[in-house]
Parts: C-alpha cells; sequence; structure tokens
C-alpha cells in the first residue's frame, strides 16, 4: 500500500470513529462537571453549621451528592468502554 493510500485509510477510519470520539469528548465534559459539582457539595456538606441550621438542606445536598456520584460511576464506566472500542477500532 502506497503512502497515499495509507493516509487515505487512516483518514477514512478517523472519519468512521469520529461520532464514538465525538460521545468520549462529551463524557470527558460531563465527567468534569460532575466532579466539579461533587466538590461544592463536599464543601457544603463540611459544613457541621449546614446540620444544625438546615437538616432537610444537609439532607437533599447529601442526596445530591449521591445521585452525582452515581451519575460519575456510570459516565467512567462508558468513557472506559468507548475508549476500548476506539483504540481498538484505531488499531485495526
Amino acid at each position: 500500500m502506497s503512502k497515499a493510500d495509507q493516509r487515505k485509510a487512516n483518514a477514512e477510519k478517523r472519519a468512521s470513529l469520529a461520532p464514538l470520539k465525538k460521545k468520549i469528548n462529551e463524557i470527558e465534559s460531563l465527567t468534569a462537571k460532575l466532579e466539579k459539582l461533587i466538590q461544592g457539595l463536599d464543601k457544603e456538606l463540611a459544613d457541621p453549621a449546614l446540620y444544625e441550621k438546615a437538616p432537610a438542606k444537609a439532607a437533599q445536598k447529601a442526596k445530591e451528592r449521591g445521585e452525582a456520584a452515581a451519575k460519575l460511576s456510570n459516565a467512567e464506566e462508558e468513557w472506559l468502554m468507548l475508549s476500548a472500542e476506539y483504540e481498538e477500532g484505531m488499531a485495526g
């Protein structure tokens, strides 16, 4: 295979994997947002006054943190799966 043919094949491979790469990038963006949200909630939940002054708010924040952590875990699993699929596609 000539270099031109190889470049064309590589370009076609990248183009066919572009939707997968886009999804990986979207998950990376979501992961960053969830991590920032969790950090903010952790900071709020670290304040003992929150539990004394607003126990219902504290419970809601703890629930939000749990939901965000679950979403983050799911996003990370999906990212790993799609990244492996992308790597296989680029290698194959």
